[in-house]
């Protein structure tokens, strides 16, 4: 997602757990010739969140992308651990509302903005063993159907995305290109006035 803006000259600020990740990643953005500031915060966190808000504080930011998110092991609900559902909480939901709120604010303040939330196909479907995951998913939602009527005639978009599997970790041997997807979502963000886009590659899958 931020080599796709950078490389429509977009500045971008990105906000990552993993140093190395977060300096090689602003390296790449670097080659397009735009600014990139790094954030190194875990959004689980009080201080994290507060550092993140920090960083973008003064900033003239015009997109804010929600993709901050934890998937969960396969497991039965009754096997899942307090401790699960409160992380999986907290960083899929929880850290998207308060950095919202705060962009939120800016946003109503000039009377325009984007805001992106990257959630999943299983905020919209109902999915066995995924119980925690799919209800922090239909949280966000929730959240993002509820702030467009809010925001409606402020000049403020919300574009929510719902795909199906992503290849964003190693241990995925099956799923959508990282690259396509983002360069999708960029695509409609700026050709387009949607507010949902819904990627599904299962029937592709198949074939």
């Amino acid at each position: 997602m931020a080599l796709n803006f950078a490389r429509n000259g977009y500045a971008v600020i990105l906000n990552g757990r993993n140093k190395k990740n977060l300096a090689a990643a602003k390296k790449e953005i670097g080659k397009e010739g735009v600014r990139c500031e790094v954030c190194e915060a875990d959004l689980a966190t009080a201080k994290g969140l507060e550092k993140a808000y920090r960083v973008i504080r003064s900033e003239n930011i015009s997109v804010f992308v929600n993709n901050a998110g934890l998937h969960c092991p396969y497991i039965p609900f009754e096997q899942v651990t307090d401790g699960q559902i409160d992380v999986m909480i907290r960083i899929n939901l929880v850290a998207a509302l308060k950095l919202t709120r705060r962009i939120y604010e800016k946003f109503l303040k000039r009377s325009s903005g984007t805001i992106i939330n990257i959630n999943s196909m299983c905020g919209l479907e109902g999915h066995k063993l995924r119980t925690i995951y799919s209800a922090s998913k239909w949280g966000l939602r929730g959240f993002a159907e509820c702030l467009r009527l809010e925001s409606a005639g402020k000049g403020i978009r919300i574009l929510d995305v719902y795909p199906t599997r992503i290849m964003t970790i190693p241990a995925y041997t099956h799923g959508m290109e990282t690259g396509a997807v983002a360069e999708k979502i960029f695509n409609v963000f700026k050709r387009t006035n949607s507010v949902r886009l819904v990627i599904d590659d299962r029937k592709q899958a198949k074939k």
